[in-house]
């Protein structure tokens, strides 16, 4: 079990230690989803902390509202789009109460950036399994991605490492799908950008950098 499931066994008011069907067959399709949901929420806060305990309240939010799921559909996406609302719901209250505001807007999967991939169809899948996005894994690629715009870093951590399809991440992020489309493309083209010495230095042809 994932340290965050295990954490929500130790909460004030676990529902999940009820033992009811509802929330085993609600808990049985999270678990998997977990780690992304945590990555995400990072992406978005910039605080592990946080990341954990929003993720945790859009679990019990989810928990909650289960019964509105429809069984044989995205759980993921479902889920997904729990979450973000969370986050969002978060940054608006922190926002009035006069504090700085770090929107979710850098989405972090982004390192199909530095492949060649065809953003004309909403159909599209990006792989997560590229292997420039493992050999370019590291604190540059990381820093690259949190220089990123708050919702370009979050669309392309959906894409690329969540691998979600185009008209899911429109329905997670609450935007057209056009307006996803254009996120990635530019989330793409400033990781090339940004990355484009460190690709030759790694030994990457030139194609991987710099302009589109």
């Amino acid at each position: 079990m994932v340290p965050l499931a295990c954490k929500l066994r130790k909460g004030q008011h676990d529902p999940m230690a009820d033992g009811d069907e509802t929330a085993a067959r609600f808990e049985e399709l999270l678990v998997p989803h977990l780690d992304g949901m945590l990555r995400l929420a990072g992406s978005m806060v910039h605080d592990p902390t946080l990341a954990e305990d929003l993720t945790q309240e859009a679990v019990l939010k989810g928990l909650r509202f289960f019964d509105g799921f429809k069984e044989g559909t995205n759980f993921k996406a479902w889920i997904f789009r729990i979450l973000v609302n969370t986050v969002i719901s978060h940054q608006r209250r922190r926002s009035r109460r006069g504090r700085e505001v770090d929107l979710g807007e850098e989405s972090g999967g982004a390192l199909d950036a530095l492949g060649h991939k065809d953003l004309s169809t909403d159909t599209h899948r990006f792989s997560a399994t590229d292997d420039t996005i493992y050999e370019l894994m590291d604190d540059k690629v990381k820093q690259a991605l949190h220089e990123l715009p708050d919702m370009h870093r979050s669309a392309l951590l959906l894409a690329v490492v969540e691998e979600f399809k185009y008209q899911e991440i429109a329905k997670i992020l609450d935007c057209p799908v056009g307006t996803v489309m254009s996120r990635l493309h530019r989330a793409r083209s400033l990781m090339k950008q940004r990355l484009a010495h460190y690709a030759q230095e790694q030994g990457f042809p030139s194609g991987c950098g710099g302009k589109d």
